[in-house]
Protein backbone atom coordinates (compact mmCIF):
# COMPACT_ATOMS: atom_id res chain seq x y z
CA UNK A 1 0.00 0.00 0.00
CA UNK A 2 2.78 2.40 0.72
CA UNK A 3 4.10 2.01 -2.58
CA UNK A 4 1.23 3.18 -4.46
CA UNK A 5 0.65 6.11 -2.15
CA UNK A 6 4.43 7.20 -2.80
CA UNK A 7 4.42 5.97 -6.40
CA UNK A 8 1.08 8.50 -6.53
CA UNK A 9 2.64 11.62 -4.72
CA UNK A 10 5.50 11.30 -7.05
CA UNK A 11 3.65 11.11 -10.38
CA UNK A 12 1.42 14.30 -8.98
CA UNK A 13 4.23 16.05 -7.64
CA UNK A 14 5.86 15.21 -11.63
CA UNK A 15 2.49 16.30 -13.30
CA UNK A 16 1.99 19.85 -11.29
CA UNK A 17 6.03 20.30 -11.80
CA UNK A 18 5.52 20.04 -15.83
CA UNK A 19 2.16 21.99 -15.52
CA UNK A 20 4.05 25.50 -13.74
CA UNK A 21 6.58 24.86 -15.90
CA UNK A 22 4.18 24.69 -18.98
CA UNK A 23 2.26 27.44 -17.26
CA UNK A 24 5.39 30.01 -17.32
CA UNK A 25 6.10 29.21 -20.88
CA UNK A 26 2.44 30.14 -22.33
CA UNK A 27 1.54 33.68 -23.15
CA UNK A 28 -1.97 35.42 -22.48
CA UNK A 29 -1.09 38.54 -25.32
CA UNK A 30 0.40 38.84 -28.65
CA UNK A 31 3.48 40.78 -27.62
CA UNK A 32 4.54 37.29 -25.31
CA UNK A 33 3.23 34.90 -28.03
CA UNK A 34 5.08 36.70 -30.80
CA UNK A 35 8.05 36.40 -28.37
CA UNK A 36 8.17 33.42 -27.77
CA UNK A 37 7.73 32.17 -31.23
CA UNK A 38 10.97 34.53 -32.35
CA UNK A 39 12.58 33.01 -29.50
CA UNK A 40 12.00 29.64 -30.81
CA UNK A 41 12.42 30.28 -34.77
CA UNK A 42 14.25 33.33 -35.21
CA UNK A 43 11.55 34.87 -37.05
CA UNK A 44 10.87 38.42 -36.48
CA UNK A 45 7.16 39.79 -35.63
CA UNK A 46 5.76 43.44 -36.22
CA UNK A 47 2.69 43.59 -34.09
CA UNK A 48 1.66 46.78 -34.42
CA UNK A 49 -1.54 47.92 -32.63
CA UNK A 50 -1.83 44.67 -31.98
CA UNK A 51 0.90 43.92 -29.58
CA UNK A 52 -1.48 44.26 -26.19
CA UNK A 53 -4.14 42.09 -27.61
CA UNK A 54 -4.87 39.34 -25.34
CA UNK A 55 -5.17 35.66 -27.09
CA UNK A 56 -7.82 32.51 -26.03
CA UNK A 57 -6.29 29.15 -25.93
CA UNK A 58 -8.55 25.96 -26.46
CA UNK A 59 -8.52 23.76 -23.16
CA UNK A 60 -6.37 20.91 -24.81
CA UNK A 61 -3.78 23.44 -26.68
CA UNK A 62 -0.20 22.75 -25.71
CA UNK A 63 2.47 25.41 -26.35
CA UNK A 64 5.42 23.47 -26.53
CA UNK A 65 4.44 20.21 -27.54
CA UNK A 66 4.84 20.48 -31.71
CA UNK A 67 6.37 23.22 -34.55
CA UNK A 68 6.71 26.32 -32.83
CA UNK A 69 5.95 28.00 -36.25
CA UNK A 70 3.49 26.31 -36.44
CA UNK A 71 1.44 26.21 -33.17
CA UNK A 72 1.95 30.02 -33.16
CA UNK A 73 0.14 30.04 -36.79
CA UNK A 74 -2.16 27.71 -35.11
CA UNK A 75 -2.78 30.38 -32.43
CA UNK A 76 -3.08 33.33 -34.28
CA UNK A 77 -5.37 31.29 -36.65
CA UNK A 78 -7.39 30.52 -33.98
CA UNK A 79 -7.70 33.95 -32.55
CA UNK A 80 -8.83 35.31 -36.19
CA UNK A 81 -5.15 36.51 -36.91
CA UNK A 82 -3.34 35.77 -39.81
CA UNK A 83 0.40 36.94 -41.16
CA UNK A 84 2.03 37.79 -44.05
CA UNK A 85 5.34 37.47 -44.73
CA UNK A 86 7.38 40.82 -45.46
CA UNK A 87 10.31 41.81 -47.52
CA UNK A 88 13.38 40.87 -44.58
CA UNK A 89 11.74 37.91 -43.52
CA UNK A 90 9.86 39.82 -41.11
CA UNK A 91 6.31 39.17 -40.60
CA UNK A 92 2.79 41.50 -40.00
CA UNK A 93 0.66 40.12 -37.91
CA UNK A 94 -3.30 41.57 -39.01
CA UNK A 95 -6.52 40.72 -38.39
CA UNK A 96 -8.56 38.53 -40.57
CA UNK A 97 -10.66 40.92 -42.05
CA UNK A 98 -7.64 43.02 -43.34
CA UNK A 99 -6.51 40.91 -45.55
CA UNK A 100 -8.24 41.27 -48.41
CA UNK A 101 -6.24 44.68 -49.11
CA UNK A 102 -2.67 42.12 -49.40
CA UNK A 103 -1.51 40.76 -52.12
CA UNK A 104 -0.08 37.00 -51.35
CA UNK A 105 2.95 34.92 -52.81
CA UNK A 106 1.87 32.99 -55.71
CA UNK A 107 3.40 29.46 -55.41
CA UNK A 108 3.13 26.62 -58.00
CA UNK A 109 0.15 24.16 -58.07
CA UNK A 110 3.03 21.28 -57.19
CA UNK A 111 4.82 23.80 -54.43
CA UNK A 112 1.74 24.49 -51.68
CA UNK A 113 3.45 24.57 -48.33
CA UNK A 114 1.52 22.81 -45.70
CA UNK A 115 1.25 25.86 -43.63
CA UNK A 116 -1.63 28.56 -42.62
CA UNK A 117 -0.14 30.80 -43.95
CA UNK A 118 -1.89 32.35 -47.44
CA UNK A 119 -0.86 31.80 -50.81
CA UNK A 120 -2.07 32.33 -54.28
CA UNK A 121 -2.07 29.39 -56.63
CA UNK A 122 -2.81 29.35 -59.86
CA UNK A 123 -5.36 26.37 -61.06
CA UNK A 124 -5.27 26.10 -65.14
CA UNK A 125 -7.68 23.26 -66.20
CA UNK A 126 -8.59 21.60 -69.70
CA UNK A 127 -11.83 23.82 -70.77
CA UNK A 128 -13.52 26.52 -69.39
CA UNK A 129 -16.65 24.38 -68.18
CA UNK A 130 -13.96 22.69 -66.29
CA UNK A 131 -13.12 26.24 -64.91
CA UNK A 132 -16.72 27.11 -64.37
CA UNK A 133 -17.44 23.45 -62.40
CA UNK A 134 -14.41 23.86 -60.08
CA UNK A 135 -15.56 27.31 -59.31
CA UNK A 136 -18.74 26.10 -57.62
CA UNK A 137 -17.08 23.02 -56.54
CA UNK A 138 -13.74 25.68 -54.73
CA UNK A 139 -16.87 28.04 -53.40
CA UNK A 140 -17.83 25.52 -50.96
CA UNK A 141 -14.64 24.73 -49.47
CA UNK A 142 -13.07 28.30 -49.69
CA UNK A 143 -12.45 29.98 -46.06
CA UNK A 144 -14.46 33.41 -45.04
CA UNK A 145 -11.00 35.02 -46.14
CA UNK A 146 -10.34 32.97 -49.07
CA UNK A 147 -10.72 34.63 -52.39
CA UNK A 148 -11.47 33.26 -56.25
CA UNK A 149 -11.14 34.73 -59.76
CA UNK A 150 -11.68 33.75 -62.87
CA UNK A 151 -9.07 34.46 -64.96
CA UNK A 152 -10.86 36.41 -68.10
CA UNK A 153 -10.72 34.29 -71.90
CA UNK A 154 -8.60 31.66 -70.11
CA UNK A 155 -8.89 28.00 -67.94
CA UNK A 156 -7.46 29.30 -65.08
CA UNK A 157 -8.56 30.68 -61.88
CA UNK A 158 -6.67 32.17 -59.17
CA UNK A 159 -7.39 31.19 -55.84
CA UNK A 160 -5.79 32.92 -52.34
CA UNK A 161 -6.39 30.90 -49.30
CA UNK A 162 -3.57 29.46 -46.35
CA UNK A 163 -2.46 26.58 -47.67
CA UNK A 164 -2.89 23.61 -46.00
CA UNK A 165 -6.47 24.42 -47.66
CA UNK A 166 -4.57 24.67 -51.05
CA UNK A 167 -3.41 21.29 -50.84
CA UNK A 168 -7.21 19.97 -50.67
CA UNK A 169 -8.69 22.30 -53.90
CA UNK A 170 -5.47 20.82 -55.40
CA UNK A 171 -6.98 17.21 -55.27
CA UNK A 172 -9.81 18.44 -56.69
CA UNK A 173 -8.53 20.47 -59.19
CA UNK A 174 -6.81 17.28 -60.64
CA UNK A 175 -10.30 15.57 -59.67
CA UNK A 176 -11.94 18.19 -62.03
CA UNK A 177 -9.16 17.80 -64.68
CA UNK A 178 -9.85 14.26 -65.66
Amino acid sequence: MKNYTLSFLILVSIIYSSLNHAADLTCKDLKTCAAWASEQTSVKYDLGTLEKRSLKFDKNFLLLEGDPDFLFNFLLTSNDLARIKRDGGIFQIVQNWELKNYQFPIVKMEEIPNSLDFYTVEFTFSSKNKVKNAMLVFKKYLSKEGRLLEVADSPKILVTEIGIQLQALRSIAIEINK
